[in-house]
């Protein structure tokens, strides 16, 4: 048969920072099913000292199923990188409104000027961008 991790064991060592039932949920969302050892099996890992002498069970994932649990708590799950130049366009309506460029590259705080104005090309962070606005002839308020 396939080879068979002892899924206590692997809770216990490389995911000891996560919860049983944070461990259960995302093993249960991963669609990984839990099958019990054998006895033959619950001794040998008993011996082995990777369960207590008192366990009278232990749940076996495979070793591809442990890998993917563990990659999904301790792997790289940062999102994707974004090209450096990208953008994308913004506006508001509030006064005479204003549209402005978003850049992402430039947001590192709530506070970060990464709104540049189609307008007048200075930089605002999202608070104050809000607020910024150009009152163009025939433009009326909102």
């Amino acid at each position: 048969g396939k080879e068979r991790l002892c899924l206590a064991q692997i809770s216990n060592t490389l995911l000891k920072d996560y919860s049983y039932n944070e461990i259960h949920n995302r093993r249960v969302a991963l669609g990984i099913t839990c099958v019990q050892c054998t006895p033959v099996q619950l001794e040998i890992l008993r011996r082995a000292g990777a369960m207590p002498i008192s366990s009278r069970r232990c749940g076996m994932i495979t070793k591809r199923e442990a890998e993917r649990l563990c990659k999904s708590f301790l792997g790289d799950n940062s999102p994707p990188k974004l090209p450096e130049n990208y953008v994308f366009e913004v506006l508001h309506e509030c006064a005479w409104g204003c549209k402005g460029s978003f850049m992402p590259s430039r947001y590192n705080s709530s506070r970060a000027k990464c709104i540049k104005c189609s307008h007048c090309v200075l930089f605002f962070s999202p608070n104050k961008f809000i607020f910024h606005s150009h009152r163009l002839p025939l433009s009326k308020y909102v």
